[in-house]
């Protein structure tokens, strides 16, 4: 079958997805059935776009529609029945991939360390982070290599900085009061030779 475009069809064109309903052997459009309501779309506040969002199956709208059928009804039970087969025998597959892609995406959506991403470098403007055991460093030296800035402090030494109470740091005024001397401090320990 020739494709709508320059790009060639992807599997997932074809196999779709069984419980959202679309795809080529998904579509009960080619069985004679139009469906309604399958998705609904929300704003992502985040981004600001569309996402769609999975109705449940009580809330499809399925109309007959025999003028549109072009594959039987014997036909369409084989491929659903089929379907039901693969879907049993890569079961323990297609959870072990589940669980993987969530806890990766659980990790990178994480940082390791409460600091990690918020402190900056002073010779680049990149981020700090762990680099070496609980050691925070320009992640542009020690990562890609584009910054001189070798350079580590201690994560103890950062945290001592910070103690005191966790709720104060979301106040503005009283972030600021705490930032505005910690370059300088900081700075003098990574010139007088700052590892412990």
């Amino acid at each position: 079958m020739a494709f709508p475009v320059r790009s060639a069809w992807g599997d997932t064109t074809i196999r779709g997805h069984a419980c959202r309903g679309n795809g080529v052997v998904n579509n009960e459009l080619y069985a004679g059935v139009l469906v309604w309501n399958r998705q609904r779309f929300i704003k992502d506040p985040n981004t600001g776009k569309r996402v769609s969002r999975p109705n449940p199956e009580a809330k499809w709208v399925r109309t007959e529609v025999p003028e549109l059928r072009i594959v039987d009804d014997e036909l369409w039970q084989r491929v659903k029945l089929r379907q039901v087969e693969l879907a049993k025998q890569f079961e323990a597959t297609t959870k072990g991939v589940r669980a993987a892609r969530a806890e990766r995406l659980n990790r990178l959506r994480r940082p390791a360390f409460l600091l990690s991403g918020l402190l900056i470098c002073g010779c680049c403007g990149g981020k700090y982070g762990i680099v070496v055991n609980d050691r925070y460093g320009c992640l542009g030296h020690f990562r890609k290599g584009t910054c001189d800035n070798g350079r580590t402090i201690r994560r103890d030494d950062i945290g001592a900085y910070w103690r005191g109470s966790p709720t104060s740091w979301y106040l503005p005024r009283l972030w600021r009061s705490r930032c505005a001397p910690m370059p300088s401090r900081l700075i003098a320990r990574t010139e007088s030779g700052g590892r412990k």
